[in-house]
């Protein structure tokens, strides 16, 4: 007797578990009780988070950097500022971490050791104006190192609840968990322990797409300039907002305005704080570690400057996970296409203007680090999340 098939697909697993969920729950949950609970727990995420930072804070080479850069206009030489900043960093830090920053590496141990070679590397960190405004005028009322630490906590508290805003005001709060998974690959926890500029970059990333998306284009631009102030390559971003609304034929002349004012004020700022130069602070970053910048002007190299990209790339698919997040982000974009669900005009600007920012930056600095990328990968996440509004309730 022959076997009778059957063209019936069997469900599968995660078909049944979701089936069951709804037949279970779906009269006894509403969508409004799982946006309630989304905007709880993403809260108590972001608040536990920053409670954890400010009792369990990184002392991070890059924090004594940027206390002295934001103590070198006291008047003092630089043996005292040296003394002084590290004598902080001794002061605050437990043991373990204050010897692996004075005795980590070769890099350190020199740097703690000598002066001169210590503040030869702070005009790459002096450039970063509106981070070392925030870092003195916090010092004057809560101490430098207190201060560098609560900029730190206060900017991961911002970006957090940004996100929490965003989902409020949009009607997506079901997407929470999903920002959260976002936020912690690109580093969000890591970066609120830790001394460095790129959550309060984030911040205003946030703020400034979100008003872009609404069609205040002047607000965002501003918003944009102060993230710019605060860490100056973000001129990249500027650049790829103008290309993008042109593409998208937008509104032109803001983002036209924004890019000029970052190009005159970027001159100003690397003239004024003794930078030394694209190519001198990309060798240090990205080819080869200098012990001290004294002197250090080396000529460029093709073969040097794709040295540097190969490492960046390298180092970035190896170690970090900003890559998998940008193919994940860029697979949702094109699933909501292939679904039927439509990207907003605005909402393509600035996808576009995030995705030639990525490219662009690490072609000019491929720094691998997940930070160095989150402003963008975030914006990318919460335009596609508004975009698809997830419930996981179904509607009648």
């Amino acid at each position: 007797m022959a076997l009778q098939t059957s063209n019936e697909v069997k469900p599968s697993i995660a078909t049944w578990v979701v089936d069951q969920f709804h037949l279970r729950f779906s009269n006894k949950v509403s969508n409004s009780t799982l946006d309630r609970a989304g905007f709880i727990l993403f809260a108590l995420f972001v608040v536990a988070l920053c409670l954890i930072n400010i009792f369990k804070p990184e002392y991070n080479w890059d924090m004594a950097a940027y206390l002295a850069s934001s103590l070198q206009d006291t008047s003092i030489t630089t043996r005292e500022l040296h003394s002084q900043v590290w004598g902080m960093m001794k002061d605050h830090a437990p043991e373990n971490q204050f010897y692996k920053l004075t005795a980590g590496n070769p890099y350190n141990v020199h740097n703690y050791q000598n002066p001169d070679a210590f503040i030869s590397m702070l005009p790459m960190y002096d450039v970063k104006v509106g981070y070392i405004a925030a870092l003195k005028y916090g010092g004057s009322l809560l101490g430098a190192v207190n201060a560098a630490i609560w900029v730190s906590v206060l900017s991961s508290l911002a970006v957090g609840f940004t996100c929490l805003y965003w989902m409020k005001s949009r009607g997506f709060l079901q997407a929470a968990p999903f920002v959260a998974s976002i936020l912690l690959l690109c580093g969000y926890f890591y970066m609120g322990r830790t001394v460095t500029p790129d959550l309060l970059v984030t911040v205003f990333f946030l703020w400034g797409s979100e008003r872009f998306l609404r069609g205040k284009d002047w607000l965002a631009v501003g918003l944009f300039y102060v993230a710019f102030l605060v860490r100056p390559d973000t001129i990249v971003f500027l650049f790829a907002m103008l290309l993008a609304v042109i593409i998208f034929n937008e509104r032109k002349l803001p983002a036209l305005v924004g890019f000029g004012a970052v190009v005159a004020t970027y001159f100003w700022i690397t003239t004024g704080s003794n930078h030394p130069g694209w190519w001198a602070h990309f060798y240090f970053s990205c080819v080869e570690i200098q012990n001290t910048m004294v002197g250090f002007s080396p000529d460029f190299s093709v073969f040097l400057y794709l040295k540097g990209v190969a490492r960046g790339a390298m180092v970035s698919l190896k170690d970090n996970n900003w890559p998998v997040v940008l193919c994940l982000l860029l697979s949702g974009w094109a699933l909501l296409q292939g679904a039927g669900i439509k990207t907003a005009h605005r909402t393509n600007v600035i996808i576009v203007a995030a995705l030639l920012y990525v490219a662009g930056k690490f072609v000019i600095f491929p720094l691998p680090d997940d930070r160095t990328f989150m402003p963008a990968l975030l914006v990318i996440a919460m335009v596609l999340l508004e975009t698809w509004k997830p419930q996981f309730i179904k509607a009648d």
